[in-house]
């Protein structure tokens, strides 16, 4: 197999030009020099407001959107779906933030919840099984591609305008609602729901779901998780960070002493890239290796196992660091997608739910570095706004999914996240086409 020269001049491509990305710091636009004292009221063309007046105006529009945050992560985890991409819409069309403001905060509030997942998901193994119901080697393989590609993803709303980053999201939120609603409509043909049924015979609810058994039925908790295989994936995740902060940020300096207009700060933000470059090379070539040990017709395939094909081999690498890239370009936790790609390596629905989820802790913690990293991240909406995804994410996973469970309504939640997709698309392209044609 030709993979290996291939994969390694791809990432030693993407690797170079992401470092080159990370290591120019975004031209800011600045004024003119102005001599003599500072003056007391803002400019004119602006009406002067007192500060006390334009706090009173705010707090209700940063109440009211921060309350709809949290019931679209509310909602999201209790229909087991990703809500990123509403975020990214609540917080642009009620708190007023840019879209290089919403992104990073819609980040942060993914990783808050998927922190909770993770502790969740941990405890647990397949029935009938000694196994984790995470595969934490698939894990480890996964991690480097997301990572690149999260780092990729983040780097981009420093480069992006405004107008280009809210015509992205735009064209995302009509891709993945389009998805959304097809996965409505087949699960609401597993509960019985008329609409979305061609029987006439069926009754609304009274069909049983099957739903939910596949991602909640495969499991039971187990004691004593792989906490060898656990600290590898933690300790690749934390190489990475650390490799990422030695080239400084806006809140510290470079721990090296090197300055951004220096040549070395250029090498000095490849070193994360060509770190996990090296590691996923490795760990191709160990799939490769999997892959030829498993044409014996003598091997035995073990539970939750990896069954490997030429295809499947030649397509995950730039598949996972597209998954990262839309997640950090769109502070979303790619959850949707990294589902599909290990449902194709026929993982069981259990596994799939908790490993996607796994993934997405990965992933939207690295895009969250980066943008704290850059200084775009609002730490005193961020404070907030993390634990808040743990908190709605823990009520979302432990009480409205029992009750959506029972009530056989998981089409309800599905269609509410899928319509507020395709709703948030209409006030941004209002609000895009009133800044581009000045109406």
């Amino acid at each position: 197999m030709s993979l290996g020269g291939d994969l390694t001049r791809g990432l030693a491509a993407l690797a170079f030009a992401t470092a080159i990305v990370a290591a120019l710091p975004p031209q800011e636009e600045e004024g003119p020099v102005k001599f003599g004292p500072v003056p007391t009221f803002p400019p004119q063309e602006e009406p002067y407001e007192p500060r006390e007046v334009l706090r009173s105006v705010e707090i209700p529009h940063q109440l009211f959107g921060i309350l709809l945050a949290a019931l679209v992560v509310l909602i999201a985890s209790g229909a087991k779906t990703g809500g990123g991409a509403v975020l990214d819409a609540v917080y642009i069309l009620v708190l007023k933030l840019g879209p290089d403001e919403a992104i990073p905060l819609a980040s942060i509030t993914i990783f808050g919840g998927a922190v909770f997942d993770l502790l969740l998901n941990v405890w647990k193994k397949a029935f009938n099984s000694n196994y984790s119901l995470i595969n934490w080697d698939f894990i480890i393989m996964m991690q480097p591609m997301l990572l690149m590609g999260a780092g990729f993803g983040a780097s981009m709303i420093s480069w992006f305008s405004s107008w280009l980053l809210i015509i992205a999201l735009i064209v995302y939120l009509a891709y993945i609602g389009k998805k959304a609603f097809k996965k409505t409509r087949d699960v609401g043909h597993e509960e019985g729901w008329r609409w979305c049924s061609s029987s006439e015979t069926v009754s609304l609810l009274g069909a049983p779901s099957t739903s939910f058994q596949d991602d909640d039925g495969g499991f039971q908790y187990k004691a004593s998780p792989p906490w060898r295989k656990l600290g590898m994936s933690f300790g690749l995740f934390v190489a990475t960070v650390l490799l990422t902060a030695l080239q400084g940020g806006k809140y510290f300096p470079s721990p090296l002493g090197i300055p951004p207009t220096s040549f070395f700060f250029l090498i000095i933000s490849m070193l994360p890239f060509i770190f996990l470059s090296v590691v996923s090379h490795y760990q191709m070539k160990d799939v490769v290796a999997t892959y030829q040990r498993q044409q014996n017709p003598r091997f035995i395939l073990a539970p939750n196992e990896v069954q490997w094909s030429p295809e499947s081999i030649r397509k995950l690498p730039l598949h996972l660091l597209g998954i990262g890239a839309v997640a950090g370009a769109f502070g979303v936790g790619g959850e949707g997608a990294t589902s599909r790609l290990l449902r194709g390596v026929n993982f069981t629905p259990a596994a799939v739910s908790a490993m996607s989820a796994t993934a997405v802790f990965f992933v939207s913690g690295m895009a969250s570095f980066d943008f704290f990293l850059w200084g775009k991240l609002d730490l005193n909406l961020a404070k907030l706004l993390m634990p808040l995804g743990f908190v709605m994410t823990l009520l979302g996973r432990l009480c409205l999914i029992n009750i959506v469970r029972k009530a056989k309504s998981r089409t309800l939640l599905l269609f509410a996240i899928a319509a507020a997709m395709f709703i948030s698309i209409l006030p941004l392209t209002f609000m895009e086409l009133r800044a581009l044609l000045g109406f």
